[in-house]
């Protein structure tokens, strides 16, 4: 735990990173960098409202209906992203978010 948060206390230092996504199911991001989290399609319609925001591609603890845990949620996950609201948001996040850097812990842009 000691070194999530230290990751994570390291990026709530900097403000210019906005917008945060992981398939990580903590609320590190949440808590300590002071994300608003967005793990539904319908969560996404609401992106535009929040100034740090995370995606969290796998679900959230804090929502146990969507966490993605066996194959087959895996595989449902996958399937929804060719057709989903979520799945739509992330394809065009990471096709319009200018630089991405890829993390152990997420995607940052």
């Amino acid at each position: 735990r000691n070194s999530a948060t230290e990751f994570h206390r390291e990026l709530a230092t900097m403000p210019y990173l906005r917008d945060i996504v992981t398939t990580n199911w903590d609320q590190y991001f949440e808590d300590i960098c002071g994300a608003t989290p967005y793990v539904t399609g319908a969560d996404v319609a609401l992106w535009e409202t929040a100034g740090r925001r995370v995606l969290k591609v796998h679900g959230s603890i804090a929502n146990l209906g969507s966490l993605v845990i066996t194959e087959s949620d895996y595989a449902k996950r996958l399937d929804g992203f060719g057709t989903d609201a979520m799945g739509a948001f992330l394809r065009n996040f990471l096709a319009t978010s200018g630089p991405c850097l890829k993390l152990a812990d997420g995607w940052l842009s």
